[in-house]
């Protein structure tokens, strides 16, 4: 994820990065205008492109990653093209793009686009996003620039980038929890620690790496403590307190971020003393951003958000301590540190800690308990809702009384309600054929379903509306189908009857080419939509139930 330089001329003054430059150049070929540089085997990128290449493998294999082998390709072979391109125009060189290619891996790996699932290799689901956050991420290498050096990591500021300006209703990061610990993922720890400990280390960047996590599960847990809690797609509510340190601080995600993407040696600054001050500083305001959040979403975006902010103030920081040096200087003339300051330094360090830990709590007030489960429509406090006249009687299933004690009867009546909603609406969308209809009750997997009907339905000139009469309806414990690393959700299994009616679009009104009707038993999962203009749970797939998969 790295960004380092090949021209060794541009790593003066850096002994770290001009170490690096000088294993980046591999066999050159070619006497005449242009020139071919090939890959180095001892390239430090070409190592860690090989780690993560490694961890994408496990997450196809073992880990059921929702990523296809075309998306992985998609972010890769983008970042190669630009990067290609580029240097033939600059400066006529044909390069191997090694990191082009570490960029690209860099977005492949934690970028995500809801409705892709696991095994659905070829997938093209969200094409353009993977391209477009890869070009974004490479191209801002070139961009913005400071004394020869781009400023931002280049993947870590195409992510953010992407998460906040399209939302989660596109965009997703990779999860926090990567499931159950087995072999799969123990052998994906085993490897981002080991192999970033190496790379980390041959870069003289570990102590950067090893700062960061000791600051950050420091802060996390006073977080934790506080009683901080967060929704997750993968927990049956609230992620709280010593659950969510152990989630948040040992997620492979976070040693990734760790170990791979705030140790890139062109924007951490130079000298061993100021990067352990960066480590420390990203580690701050990672946890102070993650503080008000409340979904997991948010917490991940503040996470990644905290290295850009931190290297947005780094020539910020330069500028004023040079000023403030040269200022000091003039007026009295360099000062020794004597043991006479060490007293004073360690009450200002005392005084810093409190001040931080001080902000976490306060900038945590919106995601403590009470206030937390009233947002998420969890608490036993709400009234119930009205149900319609003829609306079948909702049932709690004993794994769902047994699971997820939280789940009021109210709560099941509540969701039950938006379920059976969002069917009808997705019919009336269906009929009218209007997708933006269908998009305020489907969300996930389920939209990408309707949107896949829709596009069929428009190429064969017709319509498919499907309607459902509900006789009953039970709140159960479900999973996502093919999926490993969701653990289970309270979902709904609805029976009753399904008619599929097809429409003839040729025709002005469109008239019935076919009605069927079937007996349906359906499981639905369900999640809340996350947009105030929607304040109600929408559709996101059909569900498995967890005892079966289990």
């Amino acid at each position: 994820m790295s960004g380092i330089e090949h021209a060794t001329g541009r790593l003066a003054g850096d002994p770290i990065a001009a170490s690096i430059g000088s294993m980046s150049e591999g066999p050159e070929a070619g006497t005449g205008r242009f020139r071919f540089i090939g890959p180095n085997p001892r390239d430090v990128r070409l190592h860690q492109s090989a780690v993560l290449l490694s961890l994408q493998a496990l997450g196809q294999v073992t880990l059921g990653f929702d990523l296809s082998v075309a998306q992985i390709l998609l972010s890769l072979g983008a970042c190669a093209a630009i990067e290609i391109s580029l240097r033939l125009w600059r400066e006529r060189v044909m390069a191997w793009p090694a990191s082009a290619l570490l960029t690209g891996n860099g977005v492949a790996l934690i970028l995500r686009v809801p409705g892709t699932r696991h095994g659905d290799w070829w997938s093209l689901r969200g094409w353009w996003i993977f391209v477009g956050v890869a070009a974004v991420s490479l191209l801002s290498k070139y961009a913005i620039r400071r004394h020869g050096r781009h400023v931002f990591n280049p993947s870590n500021l195409g992510l953010v980038t992407a998460f906040v300006v399209l939302g989660s209703g596109r965009v997703d990061p990779q999860v926090l929890w990567w499931g159950d610990l087995d072999g799969g993922l123990a052998s994906a720890v085993a490897l981002i620690v080991l192999g970033g400990t190496v790379i980390t280390g041959r870069l003289g960047l570990l102590q950067l790496a090893a700062t960061f996590w000791a600051v950050f599960a420091a802060l996390t847990a006073a977080l934790a403590a506080s009683g901080h809690c967060m929704t997750s797609p993968w927990h049956v509510g609230p992620v709280c307190g010593g659950s969510f340190w152990w989630t948040v601080a040992l997620s492979p995600e976070l040693l990734v971020f760790a170990l791979f993407m705030i140790t890139d040696p062109r924007t951490t600054p130079a000298g061993a003393r100021h990067r352990l001050w960066f480590g420390t500083a990203v580690a701050v305001f990672a946890v102070l951003l993650m503080a008000p959040q409340t979904t997991e979403y948010a917490t991940k975006v503040a996470l990644l958000g905290s290295l850009t902010f931190t290297c947005a103030l780094v020539p910020v920081i330069s500028w004023l301590r040079r000023r403030s040096t040269v200022d000091v200087t003039h007026r009295t003339g360099a000062f020794p540190a004597t043991a006479a300051t060490i007293p004073m330094r360690v009450g200002l360090a005392a005084l810093a800690t409190m001040t931080v830990i001080g902000a976490i709590g306060l900038a945590g007030l919106p995601a403590r308990p009470d206030r937390f489960t009233q947002r998420d429509l969890a608490s036993a406090d709400l009234p119930a809702p009205v149900l319609p006249a003829g609306f079948p009687a909702v049932l709690l299933d004993e794994s769902v009384r047994t699971r997820a004690s939280w789940y009021t009867q109210a709560t099941a009546e509540r969701r039950a309600l938006d379920l059976v909603t969002d069917l009808e609406l997705l019919a009336d969308a269906a009929e009218l054929g209007d997708l933006a209809a269908a998009r305020n009750a489907a969300a996930g997997a389920r939209l990408a379903e309707i949107e896949a009907q829709f596009a069929a339905d428009a190429a064969a000139g017709q319509r498919t509306v499907v309607r459902y009469e509900v006789r009953a309806i039970t709140a159960v414990m479900v999973r996502a189908p093919l999926s490993r690393q969701p653990s289970p959700e309270v979902g709904f299994e609805v029976v009753g009857t399904r008619s599929t009616t097809v429409l003839d679009t040729s025709t002005v009104p469109p008239t019935v080419r076919s009605t069927s009707h079937e007996p349906a038993k359906e499981l639905w999962r369900v999640r809340a939509s996350g947009q105030p203009d929607i304040p109600r749970f929408l559709i996101v797939g059909r569900g498995e139930r967890w005892e079966a998969a289990s």
